[in-house]
């Protein structure tokens, strides 16, 4: 049976205590050496591996839902529900000592996205979203945005990842 949005919403919530721990780590850890060369010029810090362990811990015991990691894998992401996570997106950036990373949480069901939440430390900003509710930063509610028309849409790009609406 598909989670109800009151269900998501909790599951955010519950989501949202963790990655607030994990920030802590994210944070001390800036400016962290590459510990793990992965494909092209791709790379992870010890920071990515350590939040990573740690908000999957975290998420598995509080919620019961797998995960499925960017650094270690996991749950197969078409799984009824999986939590995805990228300890910290944009890591070039982070090992740079940029302040532009972040750290990803989503839940997928049966493979499509139903909820959200973007962690940007070093800005203090939180956003959190659920289908079919509002995109929150920092717990208010931001306006809606009319849809595009025509062939334009939105695009969201972090320099690694993007996203078109």
């Amino acid at each position: 049976m598909p989670a109800r949005r009151t269900d998501l919403d909790e599951l955010v919530t519950e989501a949202a205590k963790i990655l607030d721990k994990a920030v802590e780590r994210f944070v001390g850890g800036h400016g962290a050496d590459s510990a793990v060369r992965k494909k092209g010029n791709d790379f992870a810090t010890e920071v990515d591996l350590a939040i990573e362990l740690e908000v999957v811990d975290a998420l598995r015991s509080a919620t019961g839902i797998e995960v499925h990691g960017e650094e270690f894998g996991g749950a197969d992401v078409h799984s009824p529900l999986v939590w995805v996570l990228d300890p910290i997106d944009g890591t070039f950036n982070y090992a740079a000592g940029l302040p532009l990373a972040a750290i990803l949480l989503g839940l997928m069901r049966d493979g499509e996205p139903v909820a959200g939440l973007t962690w940007l430390p070093f800005i203090n900003q939180r956003f959190t979203g659920v289908v079919g509710g509002s995109l929150r930063c920092n717990g208010v509610e931001l306006p809606q945005l009319e849809p595009s028309t025509g062939a334009a849409g939105s695009r969201v790009d972090t320099g690694s990842r993007w996203l078109s609406i």
